[in-house]
């Protein structure tokens, strides 16, 4: 059976929409989890715990992505300034 036009998008195409769509559904849900969060909560204070809580997961899940794509050397650097920022906002 020949392929239509409409069947040759390609790997690249396919690769590009998934990661287009899983970057705007992220960015829904990074705009609703203050909102999600102290609905959930009933307190703004916990609200924002939470939320950065969430954020440093993804921190460290992003730390991880990076350690492995990474070279050692270059990993290590990145993740040592991002410690560094990290305890700046924090303190």
């Amino acid at each position: 059976r020949r392929s239509t036009p409409s069947d040759n998008f390609g790997i690249a195409e396919l690769a590009g929409a998934g990661i287009r769509n899983t970057a705007v559904q992220t960015l829904k849900l990074v705009k609703t989890l203050p909102t999600l969060a102290r609905a959930a909560l009933q307190s703004p204070v916990r609200g924002y715990l939470t939320v950065f809580g969430l954020e440093a997961v993804l921190f460290a899940l992003a730390a991880g992505l990076a350690l492995r794509s990474a070279s050692s050397e270059r990993a290590h650097t990145v993740l040592q300034q991002r410690g560094e920022l990290l305890v700046t906002v924090l303190s």
